[in-house]
């Protein structure tokens, strides 16, 4: 039925020669799907001189451990009334190790006090201090307030500031609940076709209790990610640091 292209994939395979016509074991697994929690994911067929093949797919969902996890069951015609059968469990896990940032070049780092520079051009990224931000993208704590800063892409204002904001309590704390709930855990390996990006970026500054300032960085469009200088983080910015007006 197909194997994802990952180095994260886990695929126990089974073997078996049944002693039925190819038209007669397909019949017998159609009328018995797996038990469980199952979907059907889809069948194909094919064949050519001399031969037949068949696959059923069942879907059996997603966790904090893994991607996906399916079902698939391989038939193939073999020599008189006898069908070779292959079923595979596939399991695409879930490393929980955050992605370390890749980021090079000159950093900087956005502060609430110091406002918005005018512009980001050569700004590869940010820069934050603290080993706590090797494991989650911002503290634990509740911040007090923060500042997004918007940057134009190659369709308008290249690398100047297009928008910016003071965010209240309340509006960064709720900000910041949703970049700490975004998954640290990541597929390893395989391809990504990601859309199309405009280059804009947005820079979000958190002041916290004890005059800490940590700050994010993140594009939008494209594959979206998040990233502290320490550690990258798949997922978009909440719409609540984002969606500001100039």
């Amino acid at each position: 039925m197909g194997t994802p292209s990952v180095e994260s994939l886990v695929d126990a395979a089974r073997f078996w020669s049944v002693p039925m016509t190819f038209g007669a074991t397909m019949d017998w697994f159609t009328a018995h799907p797996p038990r469980g929690h199952l979907s059907k994911e889809g069948t194909s067929s094919g064949g050519g001189p001399g031969f037949q093949s068949a696959g059923l797919g069942y879907w059996a969902g997603k966790s904090k451990a893994w991607q996906s996890s399916e079902l698939e069951v391989s038939l193939l015609s073999g020599p008189g009334t006898h069908t070779y059968v292959r079923v595979d469990g596939v399991v695409v896990w879930l490393d929980p190790t955050p992605v370390r940032d890749p980021t090079s070049g000159r950093r900087i780092h956005f502060a609430v006090a110091q406002g918005c520079p005018a512009g980001d051009r050569g700004v590869p990224g940010v820069t934050n201090q603290g080993s706590d931000l090797d494991r989650q993208l911002l503290p634990a704590g509740v911040p007090q307030r923060a500042l997004v800063c918007l940057y134009g892409g190659f369709n308008r204002d290249p690398f100047q500031l297009t928008q910016h904001r003071l965010l209240d309590a309340s509006a960064a704390a709720a900000g910041a609940r949703e970049l700490r709930a975004l998954p640290l855990s990541h597929v390893v390996g395989g391809v990504h076709s990601c859309p199309g990006a405009t280059g804009m970026a947005a820079y979000i500054a958190f002041d916290y209790a004890g005059g800490r300032s940590i700050d994010v960085a993140g594009g939008t469009g494209g594959c979206s990610s998040v990233r502290n200088g320490h550690i990258l983080v798949e997922g978009a910015l909440p719409s609540i640091l984002v969606g500001v007006r100039k």
